[in-house]
């Protein structure tokens, strides 16, 4: 379902279940209402995160909530299209997968578009640079990490 988040384009790299809902819609070029995937597992707290003195998700309707799930999340200006993108997103994921669907309007989703590519940066710097040690600019470090893995 994902992508490679440590590549060098990792905040714009589309995973390939988008590529895939995107193709059956037949959205084959750039003009085309862009949609995200969010994997949940990406989710997870981290262990820097346990200096915050609030419980974290403490009232969650799941013991995981982030493993074998992921969002869709599109803009609210295909939600006449709903049952059927919503079949097809469903079709798509694996099937051990939950798929969760949201729908935004334009500016919640503008903003949730900049804050998903900016967390998607900050958890690739995070990853190569405080927990492998490598340079996330430099333009091999996905790869280094590969083999640092």
């Amino acid at each position: 379902t994902g992508c490679n988040y440590l590549a060098a384009n990792g905040a714009d790299s589309v995973p390939a279940l988008a590529e895939r809902v995107r193709l059956k819609f037949g959205l084959t070029d750039d003009t085309a209402p862009r949609f995200f995937v969010v994997e949940h597992i990406l989710l997870r707290a981290v262990p820097e995160d346990a200096v915050n003195a609030l419980p974290f998700l403490a009232a969650a309707s799941r013991a995981d909530p982030f493993s074998l799930q992921l969002s869709f999340v599109f803009p609210a200006a295909l939600q006449h299209l709903a049952p059927l993108v919503e079949t097809v997103a469903r079709e798509e994921a694996p099937a051990h997968l939950v798929a969760h669907i949201a729908w935004l309007e334009q500016e919640p989703f503008a903003a949730f578009a900049e804050a998903y590519r900016t967390w998607l940066t900050a958890l690739r710097h995070y990853w190569l640079a405080d927990r492998l040690g490598l340079d996330p600019d430099a333009a091999d470090a996905g790869a280094d990490a590969v083999e640092a893995l």
